[in-house]
């Protein structure tokens, strides 16, 4: 049995020049279990990208 029901996930919207930054959040996300997605970002205003 298929299930639609999408689990909620932290939502991580990364640049280039930040994604390795993120690294020890990750790893320490996935050590608790908690689901969590990236979202590459193209520059851009920062608070715009916080509020998507």
């Amino acid at each position: 049995m298929e299930s639609s029901v999408v689990a909620p996930a932290i939502v991580i919207a990364v640049t280039d020049e930040c994604s390795e930054q993120w690294r020890d959040v990750l790893l320490g996300i996935e050590e608790e279990g908690i689901p969590f997605v990236l979202q590459p970002q193209t520059g851009g205003d920062l608070i715009h990208h916080a509020w998507q």
